[in-house]
């Protein structure tokens, strides 16, 4: 195989500019609260995908969108300012939502020259060398339109281009199966927990062997601890899940871990291995046999984030946690509970090592594929098997 410049013979290297229509930023919304243009902003992109949840809506009869600023499935958007969003990157599939973007993203739509699913993965490989494409002081940083275009990109011919797109989108499909799938299992699970659990209040007569008590009384909490600089195997975990992996543990075992600070206030992990729990984490783990899961999907159902202290960086703390009041049913009813939800829980986590063992794999192929270090005709396809 002949090589220059580092790629395939049959490969060329250019600019995206060269392979794009438009790059520019969004508009500056005039914002309404009847359904009528989404304007996705930096919360809405994460992870290399673009949700709605986030999105607010624009009011046309103020301020029209042109054509160009109406995003088309295919358009590529780059978050463009600030420490610690710039340069994420999501395509946008949504073709059946009229929607645009604000000031802070770049719209990059690819022309007729690439494969727009290629161009979608191959950015999305490129988010740190988009994120040093910044200019600006710190909490000021603005991503240049101009760096944007002249962002290199090697290129292989198209067939090869499609069947780049076709391998690691098979990794995308069944990630996002697994992921739905889980979605269906916890909503099953809460269901349950709803009917069974729900319906008792704290002044309400409770059945046989039921009683108050505080959330203290069945689940021992512990504070997490700074985390070791030494990287190794363990996950590391805080209020945003998985931060990291050390050489240290500080618990094994099943384990309920408890965003305590900041954003992340009130988030909720279930681990059964060994892992390290961070100090902006807390740790939750039964007192009492076969009340896991109950203890679990008790603290899903209550807002942790409402009840934590302070307003400008909210804290959950050992003391309130303790403290909060509940019924809690007899051993009977739990040990049935129990026995029904581990299962789910079971399949739930197994789909979750699934997820990571193709999210890691599919973030090893992808740089090789695009850079000509591995070809589409030498991977095993161990997406489609």
């Amino acid at each position: 195989m002949g090589v220059e410049n580092n790629i395939p013979q049959d490969w060329k290297m250019t600019f995206l500019s060269d392979i794009t229509n438009y790059i520019h930023r969004g508009i500056t919304p005039k914002y309404c609260e009847n359904e009528s243009v989404f304007v996705i902003n930096q919360r809405c992109i994460r992870d290399h995908k673009v949700s709605l949840l986030n999105a607010r809506f624009h009011d046309l009869s103020l301020k029209n969108v042109s054509d160009e600023k109406r995003l088309k499935s295919g358009d590529i958007l780059i978050c463009s300012t600030g420490v610690g969003t710039l340069g994420r990157v999501a395509q946008y599939k949504l073709n059946d939502t009229l929607a645009t973007v604000d000031s802070h993203v770049t719209i990059v739509r690819p022309n007729d020259n690439i494969f727009k699913p290629f161009l979608g993965l191959l950015l999305s490989g490129k988010e740190r060398e988009i994120e040093f494409l910044a200019e600006g002081t710190t909490g000021q940083t603005e991503l240049p339109r101009t760096s944007v275009g002249l962002l290199p990109i090697d290129l292989p011919p198209l067939p090869e281009q499609k069947a780049i797109a076709k391998v690691l989108t098979a990794f995308d499909d069944k990630i996002e199966l697994l992921q739905s799938q889980n979605k269906t299992l916890e909503t099953m699970a809460q269901t349950i927990f709803k009917e069974w659990f729900g319906k008792y209040q704290i002044g309400d007569e409770l059945p046989e062997d039921w009683r108050v008590g505080k959330l203290g009384d069945i689940v021992e909490f512990s504070n997490g601890k700074s985390r070791p600089k030494q990287q190794g195997i363990f996950p590391i975990y805080g209020g945003n899940g998985i931060l990291g992996y050390s050489d240290k543990y500080n618990s094994e075992g099943e384990v309920i871990i408890i965003g305590r600070v900041g954003a992340y206030c009130g988030s909720i992990y279930l681990e059964n291995k060994r892992i390290w729990i961070s100090d902006n984490a807390i740790s939750a783990k039964p007192k009492l046999k076969d009340y896991l899961c109950f203890i679990l999907y008790y603290l899903k159902k209550i807002n942790l984030n409402n009840m934590a202290e302070g307003s400008s960086q909210p804290l959950l703390t050992q003391t309130l946690l303790n403290s909060l009041s509940l019924t809690i049913p007899s051993k009977n009813i739990i040990c049935r509970f129990e026995s029904i939800i581990s299962d789910l829980i079971k399949k739930i986590q197994s789909n979750k090592s699934q997820i990571q063992s193709l999210t890691k794999t599919r973030d090893t192929l992808l740089p090789k594929l695009m850079s000509g270090q591995v070809r589409v005709n030498n991977i095993k396809q161990t997406a489609d098997a």
